[in-house]
């Protein structure tokens, strides 16, 4: 059964006006390349005054020198502060392959497969 003809004209009457209002807000292809060439001006000059910044005076580094003592104390303290981020990443990773992952993860996941697989099979089944 076809479709009469003044439905047909009240819908291409519609979207010819949708059409028509979407085209009035539409943004000229000449100022958006107007747009890209200043956002890429501001950028390219707030890059250089940051990476340059003029107007602070370059100083020119100080040689210091250090005590053989200053140097095996600063060794140690490396040392140390090594130390305490290997410990806490030794608990870290504890933590998590005994909490988080089986808790978290595999749980969830065995679950989801578990049931897709339980669907899967009662399809087969009922083939």
């Amino acid at each position: 059964m076809p479709c009469p003809e003044e439905v047909l004209a009240r819908v291409q009457a519609r979207c010819a006006a949708q059409v028509v209002r979407r085209r009035r807000f539409s943004v000229k292809p000449r100022l958006v390349w107007r747009l890209a060439v200043v956002g890429a001006a501001v950028t390219v000059a707030l890059v250089v005054l940051v990476t340059r910044q003029p107007w602070q005076q370059q100083r020119q580094a100080e040689e210091v020198h250090y005590t053989n003592e200053q140097v095996l104390q600063a060794r140690r303290e490396v040392d140390v502060a090594l130390a305490y981020v290997h410990y806490a990443l030794r608990l870290t990773e504890r933590t998590l392959e005994q909490e988080v992952l089986p808790a978290h993860v595999v749980k969830p996941l065995k679950r989801g497969v578990t049931t897709a697989l339980g669907v899967l099979t009662q399809e087969e089944n009922a083939r």
